[in-house]
């Protein structure tokens, strides 16, 4: 295999695998592919079909979708290409389906569901605002493999707030195969961000609505794990980009902050095994990981791994260790102990807590004053719609 270059900067957005084991990616306005070898095939430039290529999605029997947005006189309608894997378009559709007054769509993610069912969820508009109205709105489309549209979802039910925008959104299939959508509304001005998961039928229509205002992400690419969890990634406009952990209730339960607080940028996540791969670009490199094991606590919650302010010393311990951890405000907090197997030892906390350094001693011994038996225990507590997860080891 030789070494490809090329004589100028690009913008790659998007990369897929096909079935000939081929990559295509788009570099800039061009489609890009190269064979399973990496030597490069053939460039087809798009800009003339579409002005903005922001999404690939790769089709199982063959070829692939471009996604974006075609501007014209009817505004910027949402454009969709199939095309085979030598890159010849088998079919294309420009759709402008609640014009002539919102007409500037704005694809954000790209979902393959059962039956090759190519799902396109985004926000649709006709400006930016003027006098501090928006009107805009969360759009759900899907279209079959061949190119017809199976349903459209308008969703009016939860219009704009004042001065804020709908935007970064991302979608996966439930395990009964509805289409679950999170998404976020910020505001314009101050920046600040509120969260909703929408939920689907398979006919596109709305069957609930989880609305989580203390969660203040932008996302991008939504996975469900096999315990129908869901690992987001999150960027606060406060915050550095997380992994966001959700139940099947999407109630958030934890998240996980890349190793050694590092500034992850452009990060994606891609379903692998039983888990799922991170991949980005970090200060002094490029980052990959495979992440697979999530930590077991009671009723079949899970969390991601830990959180720097929960603390456990020392560790190993015998017969007694102090948990420490620090709350920035007075608030209801939980403190629990399990073991291995999830079941419940100790409750250590149960009340409201005034803000600031906490530590709390446990002795070894469980809800009925027995001494437990060796091995590793997890360190569970819970504010604030937080859960944060350590784990100690207990040596006799």
């Amino acid at each position: 295999m030789e070494d490809t270059y090329f004589d100028e900067d690009y913008n790659t957005r998007g990369i897929v695998e096909l079935s000939d084991r081929g990559i295509v990616t788009i570099m800039d306005d061009t489609l890009v592919k190269f064979d399973g070898h990496g030597d490069f095939e053939w460039a087809i430039y798009i800009n003339q079909s579409l002005s903005s290529s922001q999404y690939l999605h790769a089709y199982p029997d063959g070829g692939f979708a471009v996604i974006g947005n075609n501007s014209s006189t009817a505004g910027y309608l949402l454009k969709i290409m199939r095309m085979d894997n030598d890159g010849n378009i088998v079919w294309q559709r420009e759709c402008n389906y609640w014009g002539p007054f919102l007409d500037t769509y704005r694809p954000s993610d790209v979902f393959m569901g059962s039956g090759n069912v190519l799902h396109i969820a985004g926000n649709i508009a006709n400006a930016w605002p003027i006098d501090d109205r928006i009107e805009e709105y969360p759009f759900l489309v899907a279209f079959d493999e061949y190119g017809d549209t199976l349903f459209t979802k308008l969703v009016t039910e939860f219009p704009c707030l004042p001065k804020y925008s709908y935007g970064y959104y991302a979608i996966a299939e439930t395990s009964a195969k509805e289409i679950v959508m999170i998404s976020n509304q910020f505001n314009l001005f101050s920046h600040e961000a509120t969260c909703r998961f929408f939920q689907f039928d398979s006919f596109g229509q709305l069957t609930g609505s989880v609305h989580l205002p203390e969660i203040d992400n932008q996302y991008h690419d939504l996975i469900r794990l096999n315990n129908d969890n869901y690992v987001t990634i999150g960027g606060s406009y406060s915050d550095d980009e997380l992994l966001l952990c959700f139940n099947s209730e999407f109630q958030y339960i934890g998240h996980y902050q890349w190793p050694g607080n590092s500034i992850i940028s452009n990060p994606r996540l891609f379903p692998h095994g039983n888990g799922f791969i991170t991949i980005g670009h970090i200060l002094d490199g490029f980052w990959l990981s495979y992440i697979n094991t999530l930590i077991p606590v009671a009723n079949d919650d899970f969390v991601l791994p830990f959180e720097k302010n929960l603390t456990v010393s020392p560790n190993p311990f015998n017969p007694s260790t102090t948990i420490e951890f620090s709350l920035t405000k007075p608030i209801l907090t939980e403190l629990f102990v399990y073991n291995i197997k999830g079941q419940l030892v100790k409750t250590l906390i149960n009340q409201r807590l005034q803000s600031g350094i906490h530590k709390v001693n446990w002795d070894g011994k469980d809800d009925f004053n027995n001494l437990c038996a060796s091995g590793i225990y997890f360190f569970k507590i819970k504010y604030n719609n937080k859960t944060v997860v350590q784990k100690a080891t207990l040596l006799k």
